[in-house]
């Protein structure tokens, strides 16, 4: 896998004649870009299939890794360390929603924003 992609903007063309669906919740036009690191924080997969104003769990629905985990393709005892805008799954671990949790939900919570793996510690651009 390359370490830099390059990508040209989107012409009317590619857009389907709809740039609106660019143009993200945030207020401006993107791209909906998803990676998948490792605990050394490798890239492991990447995904640049949706518009910005696509649902981050509609993405990586989208994207290979999300179709061969659909497809029950992803080995065992693997997994994935999402945030709260993912679907929790065999293969994906996120937060438990609320406030006032259980000591035991709340923990999980710490855990996954605190440990090696989690979303929060890979760089964002968003």
């Amino acid at each position: 896998m390359p370490s830099t992609a390059w990508y040209r903007k989107p012409s009317i063309h590619d857009c389907g004649g709809k740039p609106k669906h660019y143009y993200n919740r945030k207020g401006f036009f993107a791209l909906n870009l998803q990676a998948v690191c490792d605990a050394d924080r490798r890239f492991l997969s990447y995904s640049i299939k949706c518009p910005g104003s696509t649902h981050d769990s509609t993405t990586f629905d989208l994207s290979d890794l999300g179709k061969k985990i659909a497809a029950n393709e992803m080995l065992e005892p693997y997994w994935i360390a999402g945030d709260n805008a993912h679907r929790a799954s065999l293969h994906m671990v996120v937060p438990w929603p609320g406030r006032n949790l259980s000591e035991q939900k709340d923990a999980h919570n710490f855990w996954l924003s605190n440990s090696p793996e989690s979303p929060s510690r890979v760089p964002s651009a968003c």
